[in-house]
């Protein structure tokens, strides 16, 4: 979705999507760490990221 402006659908075709922002939910026992993975994915691959109260 970031990199390549799409999404896949549950039906498997490609879906253009030009998103703003990209929010992460999780209350599991694994939310954080996943949270900080994608995190560190994203910076690592030059994306910038800013709190939505930063920009608003």
């Amino acid at each position: 979705m970031i990199t390549e402006g799409k999404v896949v659908s549950i039906q498997g075709s490609d879906v253009l999507i030009e998103a703003q922002t990209v929010c992460i939910h999780g209350d599991g026992p694994h939310a954080l760490d996943f949270a900080k993975h994608i995190t560190t994915d994203l910076e690592d691959s030059g994306i910038s990221l800013h709190k939505i109260s930063d920009i608003v």
